[in-house]
Parts: structure tokens; C-alpha cells; sequence
């Protein structure tokens, strides 16, 4: 089986924090895999977390974590901040506001990597009165 993230969901959201997604093998959080296997040896750390967008790893493996507000006492040493996002934010805003404020699980997939952005963004315009 191929590894990419294509069809991947996010699979948990921390409202107003950090989205996760990447679990390639599972879907829910408690898989994934890389190029070399199931782990691979932590990397150093080289870029903060100092934006909205940034995106880090949330395992050693293929989750990732998605950051949505700066967060003072976010610890740098212990995710490797690899990229960020360069445009859509808005989007993720707007779908921060449909989840509230407590951990969501999604109950099923309400979008996928790739094709997330567009579906999130016409759900929460419709949610919030926004046409």
C-alpha cells in the first residue's frame, strides 16, 4: 500500500489550538506509518512555533498536528515543526468556530486531506449564515 496522506482525515481537533490528522493506517489517532516503518529516531528541532499554521509532527511516525494559535507554553523540543500553512487560514477559523469548545473526535470523516479546505470552508459558511 502506497503512504501519502490522500484521503486521510483529521481526526482530532482541539478548539482554538490544534487540529490532528495524519494517521494513515487507522484514521482515529492510534496509527501511522513512515518510509521507514512504523518509527523512526526523533529529528532535531530547528523551527518554532511562533505562528498560527505551523505544522509539526505529532508522532515519530506520519500523524501530524496542525497549530492554530500561538501558544506560549508550547513545548519546541518536543514536536519537530516541519512547514506551515500558506493561505487558507481563514478557512480553518472558520471551521474552529463550528467546533466549540471541547476535544472533538469528528464522528465521521467530514473532510478529507486534499479536498479538506473547500468542503470545511462551504460547511462552516453554511453553519455560521455565511453564503
Amino acid at each position: 500500500m502506497p503512504l501519502h496522506y490522500k484521503g486521510t482525515i483529521i481526526h482530532g481537533i482541539i478548539p482554538d489550538h490544534i487540529w490532528f490528522g495524519g494517521d494513515t493506517t487507522h484514521g482515529n489517532g492510534l496509527g501511522g506509518e513512515s518510509i521507514y516503518g512504523q518509527q523512526f529516531p526523533k529529528e532535531d528541532c530547528v523551527r518554532k512555533h511562533d505562528r498560527p499554521g505551523i505544522l509539526s509532527t505529532g508522532t515519530n511516525g506520519s500523524q501530524f498536528m496542525l497549530q492554530t494559535k500561538v501558544s506560549p507554553d508550547y513545548d519546541d523540543g518536543e514536536h519537530i515543526a516541519f512547514g506551515r500553512v500558506l493561505d487558507g487560514l481563514d478557512v480553518i477559523a472558520l471551521v474552529g468556530k463550528m467546533v466549540g469548545n471541547e476535544f472533538v473526535y469528528p464522528s465521521k470523516p467530514s473532510g478529507y486531506v486534499r479536498g479538506n479546505a473547500l468542503a470545511s470552508l462551504v460547511m462552516a459558511r453554511r453553519t455560521l449564515g455565511d453564503t
